[in-house]
């Protein structure tokens, strides 16, 4: 019988054989880890159906958890469950919470800018003005290598996004002198780590195999590296990765306050603001689908909800000129 222990550690295995991205690790392995301690002194392997709800039942009732928590607590048991201990989960019913349809926070225009150029000049901008240009999740810029920009055809390709899937999308015209000088920064960076040693890139092991020194080429090096060196958490190797997304997070909060915005507004609130501009200025809802990268249709409809009051005239606005 498999100790809780030797189970965590066959999910995290099964979750690598996977690809799953390393952020989605620790969030199942964490939900694994709660789980069990939550059936505090029982083994994982004794468990079932009754157990998964009682504790689904508590984040509900009493950790009062969001439709989006419940789901990705629930999709990690279930991984655990169906590929790890090999039970069947199908039969189980477990029910997934469903979604709210709230509308996406978009900035205008003006707000736009006025954000931008209340940021400092530096690499944080330049990363918010990518994802306003092109409409990528922050995460997609941030993993951004040289090689993925195209100057010629005026071309970015965003690898492995959302649902492991690679995409083309525009290079603005506007950003392409930007976009060079940042290139122009991380080639100096990546010198300076050559002459210390370092340098090599994280790659994914069956290029690295084909190309050996791949890794030290500057195509392969993120656009928007780190301040830092830091180690690999799943390969234990020192390599430069890229700027975090609380660092981003941090420049447009500190710049929002400054323009005396009231909005929520975050790095995702600029790929709104892209979508919702960007069926203003006349496309079609399927260029704009392959442009953000969605599987389905209807996760784009969501913007022209947005836009749909804005062409309406209210009752009230005819009224008030009736009587004056």
């Amino acid at each position: 019988m498999k100790t809780n222990d030797e189970v965590l550690r066959e999910l995290k295995n099964k979750i690598r054989r996977k690809s799953m991205a390393y952020k989605t690790e620790q969030n199942y392995m964490q939900w694994a880890r709660r789980f069990a301690g939550f059936h505090s002194g029982a083994r994982i392997t004794d468990m079932g159906k009754q157990e998964i709800e009682e504790y689904l039942n508590h984040l509900v009732n009493e950790r009062d958890v969001a439709s989006s928590t419940h789901n990705q607590a629930l999709s990690a048991l279930v991984l655990m469950f169906r590929d790890v201990l090999g039970k069947d989960t199908s039969n189980m019913k477990l029910d997934y919470a469903k979604k709210s349809k709230s509308l996406p926070s978009v900035l205008s225009k003006r707000e736009v800018k006025e954000i931008i150029s209340a940021m400092p000049d530096g690499r944080a901008k330049r990363i918010v003005w990518v994802m306003y240009g092109t409409g990528m999740r922050v995460n997609e810029v941030l993993r951004l290598r040289i090689t993925d920009l195209d100057f010629d055809n005026q071309s970015i390709y965003v690898r492995k996004a959302k649902g492991a899937k690679d995409r083309v999308v525009m290079m603005p015209k506007v950003l392409i002198t930007m976009l060079r000088n940042q290139i122009g920064r991380a080639k100096e960076q990546h010198r300076k780590d050559l002459a210390i040693g370092e340098g090599k890139a994280n790659l994914p092991k069956a290029l690295k195999d084909k190309y050996p020194n791949a890794d030290k080429e500057i195509g392969w090096q993120f656009l928007f590296p780190s301040d830092n060196l830091s180690q690999c958490p799943r390969k234990g190797t020192t390599h430069r990765h890229h700027l975090s997304s609380s660092t981003v997070n941090k420049a447009i909060k500190r710049a929002k306050w400054r323009c005396k915005i009231d909005k929520r507004v975050t790095a995702h609130t600029f790929r709104h603001s892209f979508a919702t501009h960007t069926l203003e200025n006349g496309c079609d809802i399927r260029t704009l689908q392959q442009l953000l990268g969605h599987k389905h249709l209807k996760t784009t409809m969501k913007y022209t909800h947005v836009l749909e009051p804005q062409k309406t005239a209210s009752p009230a606005d005819s009224l008030m000129s009736e009587v004056a």
